[in-house]
C-alpha cells in the first residue's frame, strides 16, 4: 500500500484560516471570494498582551487591522481627564492609514488582530475598489458609536447613559444565563465613566442604585443584567 503525505505550507494554513475569520464578517459577506482571499494572504497576525499598545496617542498607525479576539480600548488621553472612545471586540475595525493619531489603542486582554501594513492594504484596494463600500461599512461602526454616545452626552443624565452603555455592551459582549446576561468584559467604574462622560463617583451611585433595585448585579468586575425591560425604561428606549 503506497501512503502519499500531502505538506501544507504554514503560512498558507494560517491565510486560509483568516479567510474564514473574514467571510464572517457581515460587511464582507456579500464579497467576492477572490478578492477576501487575496486580503487574507496579505494579513499580518499580531498579538497584544493586556496593557500593550497597538499605537500610541501622537503616532500614526500606518496600518488598519481587524480584531479577532480580545479587546481593545481606544483612549483619548486629555489635561484634566481622559475619555474612552470606544471597546473593540471581535470584528472591530482598528486604525488608519493617515497622519498622528489623537488616540490611543491599548489592548484590555490578551488580543490577536490581523493587519495590513499601509502599503499593502491600500494596493489591495485600489486592486479592488469595489471593495471600497464593505471597508467602509466595516469601518464605520466604531464612529458611529462615538457619534451617539456624544450626541447621549448633551441631552441625557449620567444614569440613563449608563443604562443605555450596558444595552449596548450586552449587545456587543453579552452572554444569557439563568438570571440575565452576563456583560463578558471586565471594565473598572473609572472606564465605564470615560466611555458616557461622567465621573467614577457618578458611576458607582448609579450602580448602586440599579443593584439596590434588582436591575443589575455584580460579578467581580463584571456586570450582569437582571430586569432588562427595567434597564430599558431607564434608557429611555
Amino acid at each position: 500500500m503506497t501512503v502519499t503525505l500531502t505538506l501544507v505550507d504554514p503560512t498558507r494554513r494560517s491565510s486560509m484560516g483568516a479567510a474564514s475569520f473574514l467571510y464572517q464578517l457581515p460587511a464582507f459577506a456579500r464579497s467576492r471570494l477572490g478578492a477576501i482571499d487575496e486580503l487574507a494572504e496579505l494579513a499580518v497576525p499580531r498579538r497584544l498582551r493586556r496593557g500593550e499598545r497597538l499605537w500610541r496617542q501622537g503616532e500614526a498607525a500606518n496600518g488598519v487591522g481587524v480584531v479577532r479576539s480580545g479587546v481593545l480600548l481606544l483612549n483619548r488621553m486629555g489635561e484634566e481627564h481622559d475619555v474612552a472612545l470606544d471597546i473593540c471586540g471581535r470584528g472591530c475595525f482598528v486604525g488608519v492609514v493617515g497622519g498622528a493619531r489623537d488616540d490611543e489603542a491599548v489592548a484590555h486582554e490578551d488580543s490577536a488582530l490581523l493587519w495590513w501594513p499601509r502599503e499593502s492594504f491600500e494596493r489591495w484596494l485600489a486592486t479592488h475598489p469595489e471593495m471600497i463600500p464593505a471597508v467602509l461599512e466595516l469601518a464605520g461602526d466604531p464612529g458611529r458609536r462615538l457619534a451617539s454616545r456624544l450626541a447621549l452626552v448633551t441631552v441625557n443624565g449620567a444614569r440613563t447613559r449608563l443604562a443605555r452603555l450596558l444595552l449596548d455592551l450586552s449587545d456587543r459582549f453579552g452572554v444569557r444565563d439563568s438570571r440575565g446576561v452576563i456583560v463578558d468584559l471586565r471594565l473598572t467604574h473609572r472606564e465605564m465613566a470615560a466611555l458616557i462622560g461622567a465621573t467614577r463617583e457618578t458611576v458607582s451611585v448609579a450602580m448602586v442604585e440599579m443593584r439596590a433595585h434588582g436591575t443589575v448585579a455584580s460579578e467581580g468586575r463584571r456586570v450582569v443584567l437582571l430586569d432588562l425591560p427595567a434597564l430599558r425604561e431607564i434608557a429611555g428606549r
